[in-house]
This record gives C-alpha cells, structure tokens and sequence, in this order.
C-alpha cells in the first residue's frame, strides 16, 4: 500500500473539532494500518498518533524514535524544547577543576562527563524535577518566581542560582508558602549538552 503524507490537515481547524477528528484518524489508521507520513509544527498531534517521530530543523533530521525516547533523551536541545510543555530546563552548571555545581552546591548528573568537555548545560524536564522540604542530594534552594495554572497541574518557576527552574506539580499538592523553596533534580533524569548535542554515556 502507498504512503499517505498528511500535511497540516488540522492546522486552522476549530480546537473541539481538531480533537475529535484527531481521534477519528487514529481510529482509522490503528484500523486500516496505512503508512502515514503526518507533518506537523503542533507536538500534541505529532505525540498523540505517531509510532515513530521524526523532528527536523532546516531541512535536516535532528532525531527520530519513539514519542517516549524523544520525552526522555532529546539528542539535541532543540527537541527538548520542541517537545514537551512546558519544554525541557536547561542549565548552565559551574565547572571548575571538580564537579558540577549549582550556586555552589554539587549538582550530579545521569552519567560521567569527560573532563575534555569545557561547556555544558544540563537539561531536566519539568515533570521530573521536585519541590520538597527537606535537604538531601541533588536539592537546591530557590525563589518561587511565579505559578501557571494548567488545569489538572500547576507550573512553578523558581530561581535557582540566578536561572529558571520549571516544575510541574499536581494541582493537588498545592502551592508552596512564601517564595523560599527546595527543588531537587533527581540525578537519573539530569542529562547532559554540549554544544547543543546529548553527550552519550560513555
């Protein structure tokens, strides 16, 4: 059976309407099973029907794979902040001649640097990054600078050493009180970047 490309068929579509018929494809795709190539610039869509997802910029693959693999381990910046919403955190740690640190404080990440890399960022996806009570490794104080209401989950910007930190916090765990918090970066979810790119574990 032929390819069947889908370019921007849900683009000026009403928000309602948009999410009906997105299940009405998917229905009829998991049931005829065609190839269907589906371009789009809106994540939501891209997450919710493909397999497979394949994230360009400027005409070149920056990286394919699963929605989940794309999720948890952008290869590039540019699809950490492609998808997800609030997009990936990324982070700028101080390096001097020991480990990584955030305003001071040890900041671990998934796996081992090679010390030849002069700048790195790491990146950490709001879902996975914690507000807590109680000190502990990889935790890090913070200004709570704002909250966004998104329904079922709130977003928290929190200043951490002179950068924004989001969190995403279930509605029912409340707001904090006052602006000092602890956030905790939990070490398996820290990846590293350099130059724009996933450092591999070595």
């Amino acid at each position: 059976m032929a390819a069947v490309l889908m370019d921007e068929p849900l683009t000026v579509i009403d928000p309602q309407l948009k999410h009906s018929l997105r299940r009405k494809i998917r229905e009829i795709t998991e049931q005829f099973r065609p190839t269907v190539i589906y371009v789009t610039h809106d994540q939501y869509e891209a997450m919710s029907f493909a397999q497979e997802l394949l994230v360009m910029k400027d005409g070149r693959a920056v990286q394919q794979g699963t929605p989940e693999q794309l999720f948890e381990a952008p290869s590039a910046t540019r699809v950490g902040c492609f998808i997800g919403s609030p997009a990936m955190n990324f982070l700028t740690p101080d390096r001097g001649d020991g480990p990584f640190a955030l305003g001071g404080r040890p900041l671990s990440v998934a796996w081992d640097v090679p010390r030849s890399t002069a700048e790195v960022q790491v990146g950490v996806r709001p879902e996975h990054v914690k507000i807590v009570t109680d000190p502990g490794p990889n935790t890090f104080p913070g200004r709570l600078r704002d909250v966004s209401d998104h329904g079922a989950q709130r977003v928290l910007e929190v200043e951490v050493a002179g950068q924004t930190v989001r969190a995403k916090r279930p509605r029912e765990e409340g707001v904090p009180v006052g602006e000092n918090v602890l956030v905790r970066l939990p070490r398996a979810k820290v990846l590293p970047y350099a130059d724009g790119k996933l450092l591999l574990r070595s």
